[in-house]
């Protein structure tokens, strides 16, 4: 997960699975979508994610919420800047 940047991504998920996990661990979930290989697209499927990539900790078969992607906004450089607009309101003040 090491890129160039020396920026964090935080994401604020309003699935229940991940409100429980989080409050059962008392602490942040660091995770990352399960992507088809060859085509880049998002595995929904859990089995598929097992067998796609066997050395996985833990999978769980939850209901999704959304395939859209999420927004993202950068606040790095102080002034809201929107880099990609998908899932989740953006509230202009």
């Amino acid at each position: 997960l090491l890129t160039k940047q020396k920026t964090v991504g935080i994401r604020v998920p309003s699935h229940p699975v991940t409100h429980a996990l989080v409050r059962a661990l008392g602490r942040p979930v660091l995770n990352t979508t399960a992507v088809e290989p060859e085509s880049g697209e998002g595995i929904l499927d859990p089995w598929t994610v097992e067998t796609t990539y066997p050395s996985v900790d833990l999978v769980i078969d939850a209901e999704t919420s959304s395939t859209l992607p999420t927004t993202v906004i950068d606040l790095s450089q102080g002034d809201m800047i929107i880099v990609r607009e998908g899932a989740g309101p953006i509230l202009d003040d």
